[in-house]
């Protein structure tokens, strides 16, 4: 019995070596935001996807660019000047990024796009976009993160399910999780916008946006590919858009009433935003 337990262990160990290879360390960074002071404020993780013109292209959560605004229904992407850091050990470097796209989060759409042509960056790794709809539930994933700003920390999970067809939907916190994935990965302030990365393709197949209950939800890698320009923020910072449950209810799983999104007031779920500082 010792030895089938052995060898299952040495099993799943190569396992996660390999699906390792597949994923450069360097792919991954803490975001942060710069305050009127100078204090750098994490926010979340990003992720770099692709080199291109002489520009790196990193993927996030858009609620980690984005921030309230007094008129209900509306957000802004932040005026704050956004940087991210690959936080090695020995030296925290913060290198600016600008924000090239942010989706509508009450249309399900809770990603942001973001961009630097800092040299440094061009030479690091990058974890290509994948398809979700190739995978199948149960996909074993793997993910880095940075949860309550502790540095990036590697997490191995599985897919629970692929696309949520129930409501979890809040429109005074800008929340519409309907059509997205359920991962079975741990999640807490600061995991916001890391990847959720297939073992089998080593491709992005998911950002992680948050936790509803026990249950960490992610945004399918598909709605952050040619999205629809309707689906998208202006990109004005500082100024209020209307972000509010469209007339169809999900535009990616199909027309479903709006009465049947609202979540109960006393449920459970929580934005995996951080609220770490580093001056």
């Amino acid at each position: 019995m010792r030895k089938v337990l052995l060898v299952l262990c040495l099993g799943l160990v190569a396992s996660m070596a390999k699906a390792v290879e597949k994923v450069p360390q360097t792919a991954f960074y803490i975001l942060y935001s710069q305050n009127e002071s100078g204090g750098m404020q994490m926010r979340c993780t990003a992720t770099a996807f692709k080199h291109e013109n002489n520009k790196t292209y990193l993927i996030t959560a858009a609620h980690c660019v984005v921030e309230g605004s007094p008129k209900p229904g509306e957000v802004q992407i932040t005026r704050d000047p956004m940087f991210v850091s690959s936080d090695d050990i020995n030296t925290k470097t913060f290198t600016k990024v600008s924000i090239e796209k942010v989706g509508k989060l009450m249309e399900g759409y809770d990603f942001a796009v973001l961009s630097t042509e800092d040299a440094s960056l061009a030479k690091n790794g990058i974890v290509p976009l994948g398809d979700e709809s190739k995978e199948e539930t149960g996909v074993e994933v793997i993910n880095v993160s940075a949860p309550r700003g502790i540095g990036r920390v590697l997490f191995r999970g599985n897919v629970s399910l692929m696309y949520v067809d129930r409501p979890i939907i809040d429109e005074d916190q800008h929340i519409n999780w309907h059509g997205s994935m359920l991962v079975q990965l741990p999640a807490e302030g600061g995991s916001s916008g890391s990847a959720i990365i297939s073992m089998d393709t080593g491709k992005i197949i998911g950002i992680l946006v948050g936790t509803y209950s026990h249950l960490t939800i992610a945004v399918p890698i598909s709605r952050a590919i040619n999205t629809d320009q309707k689906f998208l923020l202006p990109l004005v910072p500082g100024v209020s858009h209307p972000d509010t449950l469209g007339p169809s209810g999900d535009k990616v799983q199909g027309p479903v009433k709006p009465s049947s999104f609202r979540l109960k007031k006393n449920s459970h779920y929580t934005l995996a935003l951080s609220s770490v500082s580093s001056r």
